[in-house]
């Protein structure tokens, strides 16, 4: 609702930066929450009650601050048509939920500004690589034969391990093998929150090398999702660098590296990455048999406009957990609540079509939400809306700068 129109760096700038890491990247992980849970009652009352004093304080500095009335609009849209279908809901406590995570999501927007962004990287960077670090650390010590030093149970009732310095619910006993989640549940969330940072790093024009090294080193995770993004970064990396000098170099060492790791571990990555993008693989992780579910779940004529409209409060019940596909959204919460998300989907589509620059970047984080479609996951709300909204002001400067050199220069 309210931003600053002065330019320097105040301490609530800072506040609010440090929170915007924490929400996105910390409070995202069950092994934080875990040993948060002593000192909060619910976890949510610490996600939601940092915000509120946020804008108290915002509300008190408001001198130099000015509304901006597109996020007032998307605010009242998202509370109008959440309210209505909870209310026709008959009060499904999921619904509230969603509600509140993608509200305050929204709150955080009108307190978002440009520059956020390059603080959250500067923050951001060490965090990754010592949770990188942590990840061979610990795969060292499984391949070693090390055992699980501490156990805990997931917000989804599955049961993670850690080992020494990095965490998973991935272990294979027999071939002393995990595949390293880092900080958060699974390995798979460990790369989603990677590939949203890498976006991160783009748009703020960071080191690319880094970052591809960054995400090369993310591969750990044998995610499948993981490997589409890369390949998909690095025709954005073809697109920017193929008229430098160096990038033969790079070609040549990251192709040499790649057929180096598959020959020498082509057993592990055929039972571990390879066989997930057939026949569901080994650890029942494709996608399509959601969206057979989701797509059953619409079948039926006579239910087709509660489920769009409110979505399905027994979907489990009836076609079992579907949820992370791109019509999940639609299924749980229908499109009253989940409208966000597939505004902001395609937008990035839009987006990678009109950007030619940051195209693949764009489709490739559009890849990684429709496999985890978490707009009503608070830290992964947040930061789909950020870069939705980075890439709306990129785009829009791009258009003022090209217009600009077309316009013939003043005559002295």
């Amino acid at each position: 609702m309210m931003s600053i129109k002065d330019d320097k760096f105040t301490l609530l700038d800072k506040v609010i930066c440090i929170y915007i890491f924490i929400a996105i990247f910390v409070t995202t992980s069950d092994l934080v929450v875990h040993f948060l849970r002593p000192f909060f009652y619910k976890e949510f009352l610490f996600y939601f009650f940092i915000p509120i004093v946020i804008l108290f304080f915002a509300s008190l500095m408001k001198k130099g601050f000015y509304i901006k009335w597109h996020y007032v609009f998307i605010f009242l849209l998202v509370i109008l048509l959440g309210l209505i279908s909870f209310l026709l809901r008959y009060g499904v406590l999921s619904q509230l939920i969603s509600l509140m995570t993608v509200t305050f999501s929204v709150i955080i927007l009108m307190f978002y500004k440009k520059k956020y962004l390059e603080i959250i990287v500067k923050i951001g960077t060490p965090f990754f690589i010592i949770l990188l670090a942590g990840a061979f650390i610990g795969f060292a010590y499984a391949m070693a034969g090390g055992t699980p030093i501490f156990e805990l149970e997931n917000h989804d009732g599955r049961t993670s391990f850690l080992f020494l310095t990095t965490t998973t619910n991935i272990y294979l006993p027999y071939l002393n093998f995990i595949r390293p989640a880092g900080i958060y549940d699974e390995p798979g969330t460990f790369s989603f929150f990677l590939c949203i940072f890498a976006v991160f790093r783009v748009f703020t024009g960071k080191n690319d090398v880094l970052t591809f090294f960054m995400l090369l080193a993310g591969s750990i995770t044998f995610s499948a999702a993981h490997v589409i993004f890369f390949i998909m970064f690095n025709f954005y990396m073809l697109g920017k660098y193929y008229k430098k000098k160096l990038f033969v170099l790079y070609i040549i060492v990251m192709l040499a590296g790649t057929l180096f790791l598959l020959f020498r571990y082509y057993d592990l990555f055929s039972e571990m990455l390879f066989s997930r993008f057939q026949n569901g693989g080994i650890m029942n992780n494709n996608r399509s048999v959601q969206i057979e579910g989701s797509l059953k779940a619409l079948e039926n004529p006579e239910s087709f406009s509660d489920v769009f409209l409110l979505g399905d409060p027994d979907v489990e019940k009836n076609h079992g957990f579907i949820f992370t596909n791109p019509l999940g959204p639609l299924i749980y919460s229908g499109i009253l609540l989940s409208w966000i998300y597939y505004a902001c989907m395609f937008a990035l589509l839009i987006g990678g079509v009109l950007s030619k620059k940051y195209r693949f970047v764009l489709w490739a984080i559009a890849s990684v939400y429709a496999q985890r479609p978490y707009y009503s996951m608070w830290g992964a709300s947040i930061a789909l809306l950020i870069i939705v909204f980075s890439m709306i002001n990129i785009i829009a400067n791009d258009v003022i700068t090209k217009r600009k050199k077309l316009l013939p220069s003043k005559i002295q």
